[in-house]
């Protein structure tokens, strides 16, 4: 879907968690996790994943000379557990490599305690006469309990190629793990015990994501009772990793989810315990100790910060994808929604031309109860290809056509016969995936409704800009691309809070999406309006008539603080606030007289509040546009449009001239790919193409004669 170098390793993740489905040979499946007969002492279990490698360089097991190697892209090391599990310790790791078959430079991750790990980078000798090398680490704190590490290591070690770990193999002849002084220091301790209570006001149990830490940083690792992340039938883990764009004062960001209660046998000592529930409410800290065979019990009433729902606001994740086989697993992920506090979770099954993933047992309001106000809600990502990838919302059934999957036109026309929301996801001019193209051929024929600009704690509107001022009227959203086990996502992290006032169903959740009553955000909350018109809305005035503008930004303070408020009209910035008295609220107030039609947009900036000052970390929210008909005219930026078009029909002749398979599809998606694309864009170009001219030309008419789409002159 979305390497190390250019990404971040959040966005990275995402491309390693693609698929879901059953394991095929040769890469066909989500991960390709392939376990190898080889062995080493101490060492359980290898396995290499390598979702894209071509079949011929797939992980294989040889004889080299005298030597056992094993080759292959994102070697995983189970450590076995009788030697080595869950302690705190530093080991001494040595890594014999074939020099014949890897790389200059070799990455290697652990599981190591007080939170991630920062790769160990082995530099092989260059020129050297000899085909084996041996190399030494430390490992430092190394724990062992077989989290998630980096990228997507379920186990304990991981060795690949530190610039394309992807694809490029690195070959392992021999590995050899050494501990100073084994003990197991959680048998040699005493033991209390923890009874943890999470409630809101009511005392209804409420859900959240906590921490739970010693005095050394260490996370106590959860159990049971805590919230298992699943991935298909082959991977579960209770231990999530935050991103470096959520708010988590400690700088030891693993986690883990639990229902309101948990209970834990703990070693005595002193801990310190954080609590969070998504940008409405607090995030607490506090300290405990645990004595010997006490017992203590922890019993917190969690109020918001601010209380949206009771504004009449709700929010929801527009991209997770978690496959869903059966009610246990949806009762696991609807809780972990409660505790974002995330009321609507769209959950994308996913595709390319070849494979589909992350599929859900059920669809359409059988899947989520129309007035479930925590609502997993089944959608698709697809089709995606390097024409951009398509969102589809709410839908009753998805639909997977090979021979027929460039034809994106198809699939928005049957979304929308379902009642269902359209859109493109990754709507960005960096690693858009073909968006912009994919857009310049389906928004003229209003087949659109929404374009993901906030992701990954980044946010770009300039192509969502280009076609509000071609006069066309698009939503912006906010997802997180989610996956469970993937190191440095949250779901809910970025969301769309959407206006539905007090008849709330999940319906009218994307009624509202769809009209505009919604902003996207990572943190900020939005207020906006436009002489009386909020988000979504239209004001009607004649010419010269005045515009007042009215918009306010607050965010939690246990998140960040607040630094400018902008107001943007038609893509130019015409007023600017920042904070008064305190970070927490922006108020902006603005006046202007409109000669023509438009639209205008707030956007809120802030910083996240971090343990981390090195990398501060950027916090937004964006409005939905409320537009501006003069006389009855559309809202289109008419100077604008004669560029703005030859922008448009350059992205698709661009998109026209390069391969629909990305460098993140399987192979055997590559070939179908090849094939399929050959015939069906000869077919997109005769007619698809040639209907989207005449809507360019007719743009470009009206933009001649000083008119807009939509306007009560124009035509088309």
């Amino acid at each position: 879907m979305h390497l190390s170098q250019v990404l971040k390793p959040s966005f990275l993740l995402c491309l390693l968690l693609t698929f879901s489905t059953a394991s095929h040979p040769h890469g066909r499946d989500w991960i390709s996790p392939h376990a190898l007969d080889w062995t080493a002492p101490n060492i359980t279990e290898v396995f290499s994943a390598a979702p894209y490698t071509p079949n011929k360089d797939h992980p294989k097991v040889s004889k080299v000379k005298d030597k056992h190697c094993i080759t292959g892209p994102f070697l995983n090391i189970d450590v076995d557990d009788h030697y080595a599990f869950d302690i705190d310790e530093t080991l001494t790791l040595e890594i014999e490599f074939d020099r014949h078959q890897t790389p200059d430079e070799v990455q290697v991750s652990y599981d190591k305690n007080g939170g991630l790990a920062t790769p160990l980078i082995i530099t092989l000798p260059k020129n050297s006469q000899q085909r084996f090398y041996r190399h030494r680490l430390t490992l430092e704190r190394a724990r062992f309990a077989g989290r998630t590490i980096r990228f997507i290591n379920l186990r304990d070690i991981a060795i690949s190629s530190a610039k394309a770990p992807l694809t490029e193999a690195v070959s392992m002849c021999d590995i050899v793990l050494s501990r100073q002084a084994p003990k197991d220091r959680q048998q040699q301790k005493a033991q209390g015990q923890l009874n943890l209570t999470l409630q809101d006001a009511k005392g209804q149990p409420l859900p959240a994501r906590i921490g739970i830490y010693d005095h050394s940083g260490r996370m106590v690792l959860p159990n049971q009772q805590a919230i298992a992340l699943r991935f298909n039938a082959d991977f579960s883990a209770r231990t999530l990793l935050m991103p470096a764009n959520t708010a988590w004062p400690a700088d030891n960001r693993l986690g883990f989810y639990i229902n309101g209660h948990y209970q834990s046998s703990l070693p005595v000592g002193e801990y310190r315990i954080i609590i969070a529930r998504g940008p409405e409410y607090p995030v607490l800290a506090q300290r405990f100790t645990i004595e010997a065979e006490q017992l203590l019990s922890l019993n917190k009433t969690l109020r918001p910060w601010l209380d949206m729902a009771a504004k009449g606001w709700y929010a929801g994740d527009t991209h997770i994808h978690y496959q869903r086989a059966d009610r246990e697993e949806h009762q696991d992920l609807q809780t972990i929604m409660q505790a974002e506090h995330l009321s609507v979770a769209n959950l994308l099954q996913m595709d390319d031309i070849g494979t589909v993933g992350f599929k859900q047992y059920n669809w359409g309001a059988d899947a989520y109860h129309n007035d479930a106000l925590f609502a997993l809600v089944p959608g698709q990502e697809g089709p995606r290809s390097n024409r951009g990838h398509t969102m589809h919302l709410n839908i009753k059934s998805p639909s997977h056509h090979p021979e027929r999957y460039y034809y994106y036109h198809e699939k928005f026309a049957a979304t929308r016969r379902q009642g269902g929301v359209t859109g493109y996801a990754h709507v960005r001019k960096q690693h858009g995936f073909g968006a912009a193209m994919g857009l310049a051929l389906d928004v003229p024929f209003e087949l659109v409704d929404v374009v993901e600009v906030l992701q990954f704690g980044q946010i770009d509107l300039s192509i969502w800009f280009d076609f509000l001022n071609l006069g066309y009227r698009l939503t912006p959203v906010a997802g997180t691309d989610f996956t469970p086990l993937a190191a440095g996502n949250l779901p809910g992290n970025e969301r769309n809070y959407v206006h539905v006032g007090k008849d709330y169903s999940v319906q009218a959740w994307f009624d509202g999406l769809k009209a505009g009553r919604t902003f996207a955000t990572n943190g900020p909350m939005l207020e906006f309006s436009a002489n009386n018109q909020n988000m979504g809305g239209t004001v009607v005035i004649g010419k010269g008539g005045s515009v007042e503008i009215n918009a306010k930004a607050l965010l939690n303070p246990d998140i960040g603080m607040l630094n400018k408020l902008t107001l943007y009209q038609q893509g130019e910035v015409i007023a600017t606030a920042t904070p008064v008295q305190d970070s927490q609220q922006i108020k902006l107030t603005h006046n202007f007289d409109a000669e023509q039609g438009g639209w205008v947009v707030v956007k809120a900036e802030g910083l996240l509040k971090t343990t981390n000052t090195e990398s501060p970390q950027k916090l937004f929210a964006v409005s939905a546009p409320i537009y501006i008909s003069v006389d009855g005219s559309g809202t289109c930026k008419v100077e604008q449009v004669p560029a703005l078009v030859a922008t448009l029909r350059q992205h698709i002749e661009d998109g026209f001239a390069s391969s629909m398979a990305s460098q993140y599809s399987f192979p055997h998606a590559v070939r179908i790919s090849e094939k399929q694309w050959a015939r069906q864009s000869k077919v997109l170009q005769a007619t698809r193409v040639t209907a989207v001219e005449k809507h360019y030309e007719n743009l470009l008419l009206l933009a001649g004669a000083g008119e807009c789409l939509y306007g009560l002159k124009s035509t088309i």
